[in-house]
């Protein structure tokens, strides 16, 4: 049997990290282009929320 054929079903090359990153990307290639878009500005502004998080810790610890 294969590793992709088995009883339990489970595709045992997606549990590495190799296997896991390479499904990622291969799911957000089969996203259309608007989609990609959407959530390429939802992260800009997750990180321009997180810095600014940052900024405001460091000014209160003095760092």
């Amino acid at each position: 049997m294969t590793k992709n054929n088995r009883k339990d079903g489970v595709d045992w090359s997606l549990t590495t990290r190799k296997g896991s990153r390479l499904r990622q990307h291969r799911e957000f290639l089969a996203l259309p282009f608007r989609r990609k878009m959407e959530l390429l500005e939802e992260m800009c502004e997750r990180a321009q929320r997180l810095g600014s998080t940052q900024e405001k810790q460091e000014k209160l610890t003095g760092i």
